[in-house]
């Protein structure tokens, strides 16, 4: 069969065997051409598959520190920001959903970590509004508190101007009215003691002075007249109400930690399997990358075999003819 085609190739005409030569030598171009070109094909697509992990883990980590930021300082903003990296990740999810099964996983604990960040956003704003209302309501103690030392020290001065006898009620109770400001005041301070550091300690005093305060506003009761007791009543009231826009203040913080806990814990869930993904891409491109020139060092020295059979074909058939 082989004797054949050879005798065969011999009786053509020298025009077909040139024909037939430089097409040899043409098709062992193209198919080292299309080697290459499989290879760089394979190379580029392992790359894209690199980056696309990489840039979620960019963004993840971008979404992150958006909500970190916002937690150190809480405003639109910040929290426009954080809106938009989570929508940009969720949308390179869907994008990477249809070919990649790490993609199912990933928004499952992308949407736990939204729904974190979102609890996390009414907690803050829960306790911006109770530390208004406790600024509002404390103010108006104040004032209260103000509002009896003052009629106290009128009813002094009236007593002394008109030559009357003075008795010390008055005298006493304009200085315990005076006493439940700076008592307040120290409240306050305390109250920013444990806002900023959260010591158990600025609380516990807090308590102490709140509680002492109510106590001397009890007492204070049946010893005014109508004027002075309606703003000590109205004074008991705005204390009650900043005692308890403080606990409410208290527990939105606790809250807002808890949330902030869990989303730390649903971030490194974000986190681990993108640079998991990635380091297994890198390796496996790596591992391809070596194989493919491997390939291409294989394939060459069968181009080059080949190469020297065709010429070596040329020359005794082609050549040795003419």
């Amino acid at each position: 069969m082989f004797k054949q085609v050879v005798r065969r190739f011999v009786d053509c005409s020298v025009g077909k065997k040139l024909l037939l030569g430089f097409g040899l030598v043409s098709l062992l171009a193209v198919l080292a051409i299309a080697q290459g070109l499989h290879a760089t094909a394979s190379l580029l697509g392992q790359s894209r598959e690199v980056g696309e992990r990489v840039t979620i883990n960019q963004l993840v980590l971008q979404m992150h520190a958006a909500q970190k930021a916002y937690a150190l300082e809480p405003g639109p903003a910040a929290l426009v920001e954080v809106q938009r990296l989570s929508q940009a990740l969720a949308g390179r999810l869907e994008d990477l959903a249809a070919a990649d099964g790490l993609a199912s996983g990933l928004r499952a604990a992308l949407n736990a970590y939204r729904e974190q960040f979102d609890a996390f956003v009414l907690h803050q704003r829960q306790a911006g509004e109770a530390q208004a209302r406790m600024q509002e309501q404390a103010e108006h103690a104040r004032l209260q508190f103000e509002a009896v030392q003052m009629d106290m020290y009128d009813q002094v001065r009236a007593a002394l101007d008109g030559g009357l006898l003075l008795d010390g009620d008055p005298l006493s109770l304009a200085e315990q009215a005076s006493t439940l400001q700076r008592d307040l005041l120290v409240a306050r301070s305390l109250e920013f003691a444990h806002g900023q550091t959260g010591r158990a300690d600025a609380l516990a005093s807090w308590n102490e002075r709140v509680e002492s305060m109510s106590t001397a506003l009890d007492l204070l009761h049946g010893r005014l007249d109508s004027d002075s007791a309606e703003s000590l009543a109205s004074a008991s009231a705005a204390l009650g109400e900043y005692r308890q826009a403080f606990q409410r203040y208290l527990q939105s913080q606790e809250q807002s930690r808890q949330s902030a806990a869990r989303m730390e814990q649903q971030a490194q869930a974000l986190m681990r399997p993108v640079e998991r993904a990635v380091d297994e891409r890198q390796a496996r491109m790596a591992a391809h990358g070596r194989a493919v020139m491997a390939g291409q060092l294989g394939g060459a020295l069968v181009i080059v075999v080949l190469a020297l059979m065709a010429s070596l074909i040329i020359r005794t058939l082609i050549v040795a003819p003419l």
